[in-house]
Parts: C-alpha cells; sequence; structure tokens
C-alpha cells in the first residue's frame, strides 16, 4: 500500500459507524445508511449519488408537505403569523430539492445508461412526496379562499389592486405564489437533468418523448395568482395604453 492512500474499508466503517452512539440511535444511522446498494454492487459510483439525491428528495418533500399541512391546520385558525412561519420552511423544502438535483448534473450519459437498465419502469411521477404534494396543493388553496377570500376569487382582485394595502391576505397569497415559481423550477430541473442524461427527443421511462414534458412546466397549481396578473396589466394598459411612445422619440421633441 502506497503511504499516501486511503484503505477503503476502513472509512466505509467510519461512515457507516456501529450505530451504538446516542446520536446514531436516535437518527437510526445504521439503517439509514443501509438504504443505498452496496458499494461492491454498484454498477458505477454514479449509481451511488443518483440513489442518494433521490432519496433524500423524498426526504425534503416529507418536510415540504409537513409544512404545508402545517400551513392548511393554521390557515383554518386565521393565524397569519403561524402560516408564514410554516410557508417559509416550505420554501426552504423546495430551495433544497433543487439544489439536489445539481449533485447529478457531473453523471455523464454514458454512465446513466448502466443505472438506467437497473431503474425497471421507475419514474419521478411515482415519487410519493411528490404525488402528496400534489394532493396538497389544491386544498390548500380552498381553505385560502374560504378563510381570507371568502370563497370569492374576485377579492384577489381587490387584495391586488382595487383595495390593495399588503394586507395578511396579500401576503399571504404571495407565499403561495412562491410555492408555485418553485414548483415550476423543480420540473424544469428536473427536464433538464433529463435531457443532459438521455438528450431532449429520448423517450422517457413512461415512453413520453422527454420535450413533450415541457408542457407540464407551464402548468400552475394557482393559476389565479397569475392570472389577476394579467387582469391589472390589461386594465392599467387600457388607462395608459398598451403601447407607447418610446422615451427617445420624446426626448427628441423635447
Amino acid at each position: 500500500m502506497k503511504k499516501n492512500e486511503i484503505v477503503y474499508d476502513d472509512i466505509v466503517n467510519i461512515m457507516v459507524g456501529d450505530g451504538k452512539s446516542d446520536y446514531e440511535l436516535y437518527l437510526k444511522t445504521k439503517e439509514l445508511l443501509s438504504l443505498q446498494t452496496n458499494y461492491s454492487d454498484l454498477c458505477n459510483i454514479d449509481e451511488l449519488h443518483f440513489q442518494l439525491v433521490h432519496q433524500a428528495e423524498e426526504l425534503f418533500f416529507k418536510s415540504l408537505n409537513h409544512s404545508l399541512l402545517e400551513v392548511n391546520k393554521y390557515m383554518l385558525e386565521k393565524n397569519t403569523n403561524r402560516i408564514l412561519s410554516s410557508f417559509k420552511r416550505a420554501h426552504k423544502a423546495q430551495a433544497s430539492l433543487l439544489s439536489t438535483i445539481e449533485l447529478l448534473y457531473p453523471m455523464s450519459p454514458r454512465e446513466y445508461q448502466d443505472i438506467r437498465l437497473k431503474l425497471g419502469n421507475g419514474s419521478g411521477q411515482d415519487s410519493p412526496g411528490f404525488k402528496s404534494f400534489l394532493k396538497i396543493a389544491p386544498c390548500l388553496w380552498r381553505s385560502y379562499k374560504a378563510e381570507y377570500l371568502d370563497d370569492n376569487t374576485e377579492n384577489l382582485h381587490k387584495i391586488y389592486n382595487t383595495e390593495y394595502k399588503h394586507c395578511d391576505a396579500f401576503i399571504i397569497a404571495e407565499s403561495f405564489l412562491e410555492v408555485d415559481d418553485y414548483y415550476n423550477k423543480f420540473l424544469y430541473f428536473h427536464m433538464k437533468l433529463i435531457g443532459r442524461s438521455i438528450g431532449l427527443e429520448a423517450h422517457s421511462m413512461k415512453g413520453n418523448v422527454v420535450t413533450n414534458l415541457t408542457a407540464r412546466i407551464a402548468r400552475s397549481l394557482f393559476p389565479e395568482l397569475w392570472d389577476v396578473r394579467s387582469k391589472m396589466t390589461s386594465e392599467w394598459g387600457s388607462q395608459y395604453g398598451i403601447v407607447r411612445d418610446s422615451l427617445s422619440e420624446n426626448s427628441r421633441v423635447n
């Protein structure tokens, strides 16, 4: 053995631990770190990172979904401060989902093909965390409309425009918008990762052409929040004109 050579087995033993300390027992690290394929059985080192990233995503989705359930609980109590705190944690979980995906960017297309052979028909669309998130979102929006908009979407236009006061209902609506924005970014990041791995014209495990996924990215969880912006801009445009004189033309006249 060379003088500075790292003994892999020794390092692995340290990484896995013996599971006996209070820290390890509380966090169940021995069980947690045994959930990945043994090093000797990996088709390549990227497979380990592929598993870690997707397992981590499920954990971040668990944090996100529980945070949103807390939002719903406080929504029914109209406890705005608690709502915003829980939304903040949800946004952090969503941001973590984005940064986690980037860990797979160094994976080469060739090495991914070896991993892909072991996936069966596995697809991110089957993620329990992602499916739960999609189920929670519309329920959360209904609670918001009932408690803060009196079940009248027209009131959204009031809090954003005609009766704008930067009130609780407005701030909470903006927190919904951030959830939606992160959701679209998550879909985009995933599509780009798939494109980097198999190409944009290839077929996914579900048989769909990757470019077809772009339609999903354009979807919104809370379309009313985007619609109200378009409506406001159209109304303002009718007052000052949709197309206006350029500033350079005005300066020449003056």
